[in-house]
């Protein structure tokens, strides 16, 4: 349920405005701020959240260290089937340790049975915040952010992982000893995006078009966009997503926007399968760079990179070719 505001009437699921005064609706806080996980995790705010997942920002008890913990919201938590998948992932996801990527440091569950991902808390910036304030990012930058994600990515798939999720708000930055650090939270999606999909089967009526396509429709793959199913999915489709933030890093705006109505959403998936991404203005973008984007927006994947190493080994080489 969820509730209002203004007015606190309680409502269903599928709507997202209060049909009296027009106040959007929320979600009940699974856990609200200072609620005591297990008694080894204090919960101080949501700090992000999918259709599906909420993570929170904790600080473990012992030994005083910032945390984030991830968990089914409430709507999803009494499906059997999501509740499998999410434990599922949690196998893999503490298996994923890179200095680019937030995976789980271990799993619980709490006093009800409500299971959890307990994780590294990032500290950064989003990539969606810094191109919102800074607009087009300089070249040498873009390679910069761009190797670090190729980076995560390809450790992850190297455990069968793929993101399915990869989009600027995934994407966090911040100063490090050797300059600007990039951290991939958000890993494992298209397990718990099945889920979804076998849900909204059984009860369409609750479920939006984004919901069946398991992510924002600006950075989907064609194939993604075609509705294949997430075991039909590999490396190469998290590899489009990173054309599309290339993309967005360079001209400040991915490729395909969409405004949020299912008809423009309907619009930007054709345009993923159908259209080339406008061209973006070549003064000062080297030749390189805007090459291996193009590679790795090709509709048809076998036309893209084969792996996020190959990706990371061609922006090493443009990246020095640009010097310092």
């Amino acid at each position: 349920m969820k509730n209002c505001a203004t007015c606190q009437t309680a409502y269903p699921d599928d709507l997202e405005i209060c049909p009296q005064d027009g106040t959007g609706l929320r979600e009940p806080e699974t856990w609200p701020p200072g609620t005591v996980i297990n008694g080894k995790y204090v919960i101080f705010s949501r700090i992000a959240q999918s259709r599906v997942t909420a993570i929170y920002k904790a600080r473990e008890i012992p030994r005083d260290t910032p945390r984030a913990l991830k968990t089914l919201r409430g709507p999803f938590f009494a499906d059997a089937s999501l509740l499998r998948l999410f434990k599922r992932q949690t196998l893999v996801l503490r298996q994923l340790r890179h200095p680019n990527a937030v995976g789980a440091e271990t799993s619980d569950e709490t006093e009800d049975g409500r299971p959890f991902l307990v994780m590294e808390y990032a500290e950064g910036r989003s990539l969606e915040e810094v191109i919102k304030s800074e607009g087009r990012l300089p070249p040498r930058r873009v390679c910069g952010i761009a190797r670090q994600i190729a980076a995560a990515l390809e450790a992850a798939h190297r455990l069968g992982l793929l993101h399915g999720d990869l989009r600027p708000a995934n994407v966090l930055l911040a100063e490090g000893p050797g300059g600007e650090r990039v951290k991939v939270v958000g890993f494992g999606n298209p397990v718990l995006w099945e889920g979804v999909r076998e849900r909204a089967g059984r009860t369409p009526q609750e479920f939006q078009l984004r919901d069946l396509i398991g992510a924002e429709p600006e950075y989907v793959s064609p194939e993604r966009a075609l509705g294949s199913r997430a075991d039909d999915l590999d490396a190469r489709s998290d590899l489009y997503g990173l054309g599309i933030l290339i993309y967005e890093m360079l001209a400040g705006a991915p490729p395909f926007p969409s405004a949020g109505s299912d008809a423009a959403m309907l619009d930007t998936l054709l345009a993923h399968l159908e259209l080339p991404p406008p061209p973006l203005a070549a003064d000062g973008l080297p030749a390189g760079l805007i090459a291996l984007m193009a590679a790795l927006l090709e509709k048809r994947r076998e036309l893209r990179p084969a792996t996020a190493g190959c990706v990371g080994e061609e922006l090493d080489r443009i990246a020095e070719a640009l010097g310092e």
